[in-house]
């Protein structure tokens, strides 16, 4: 109804043009394809009509809007009926727009369900006696994600942190709502080394325990150390990761930490 309104209402020819161009945009936004959204906005603008007129409307040829009509119904967002010989469709309110967030998020949950029965049946073939370390990359922000799941999934309740606040905050932004480092800050209880050009700018959690290292310890990239892993994150243009897997590393790596957490303030 909303977009009926704004689009009936009385415009100039150059003001509806930026209005329509802005709503494909909007509604591209929200997972529909471009021509999608020229063909569900010019149904919404004629009510029940023909695909041959909704093709004119949206300056789509035919078949494709007929492609783009079934796929819009898939997703509850257009139907259809028969009047005599002719087959009418026509937009649904624009409230049903909800149902396409909530059909991504049952995908969603459907894959990380997937993705967990994978890692188990994965991990059921290592080997656990074997003492060979491994080595794992990932690259920008989803691989930062990729391997704070990792960190959020591992048996371990304590984790050590060594940052440079000044360069992760370049990349990374602070923590917000639903952060997946939301869940790791409950988790773990953290000890945590941090440099900043800002003077102390440690985090208020009651499972943070935070030391700012002195000017001349220069840090420039990031180090955690939880279980019998290592993780070094650098924000050199794009941030990358490398995991490093290996209870001999993760020790050494907690010694020289807690060599460093001594001397802190």
């Amino acid at each position: 109804m909303v977009m009926t309104l704004l689009l009936s209402s009385p415009r100039s020819g150059d003001e509806l043009t930026s209005m329509k161009e802005q709503l494909e945009k909007d509604l591209q936004q929200i997972g529909l394809s471009e021509k999608e959204a020229k063909v569900y906005l010019a149904s919404l603008e004629l009510g029940p009509s023909t695909a041959q007129t909704i093709a004119a409307k949206a300056t789509v040829n035919r078949p494709t809007t007929y492609v783009m009509i079934e796929s819009l119904i898939k997703r509850g967002l257009m139907s259809s009926f028969q009047k005599g010989k002719k087959r009418f469709f026509s937009a649904s309110s624009p409230r049903q727009m909800g149902y396409i967030i909530q059909q991504e998020k049952n995908e969603l949950k459907r894959k990380e369900q997937i993705i967990e029965d994978i890692s188990k049946q994965l991990s059921s073939v290592i080997d656990p006696k074997s003492s060979m370390p491994t080595v794992q990359v990932f690259e920008g922000i989803a691989g930062i994600q990729a391997a704070q799941s990792d960190i959020l999934q591992t048996a371990a309740n304590e984790l050590f942190e060594l940052t440079s606040m000044d360069e992760s905050r370049q990349i990374l932004p602070l923590i917000y709502e639903n952060d997946i480092r939301r869940k790791i800050l409950d988790k773990y209880k953290i000890k945590s080394l941090y440099s900043s050009k800002l003077g102390s700018t440690e985090v208020k959690h009651k499972n943070v325990d935070s030391r700012m290292l002195s000017d001349k310890q220069k840090v420039a990239c990031d180090v955690i150390i939880y279980g019998t892993k290592v993780l070094l994150i650098s924000y050199d243009g794009s941030a990358s990761c490398v995991l490093l897997n290996g209870q001999k590393i993760a020790t050494t790596f907690k010694t020289l930490f807690l060599s460093l957490w001594e001397n802190a303030k």
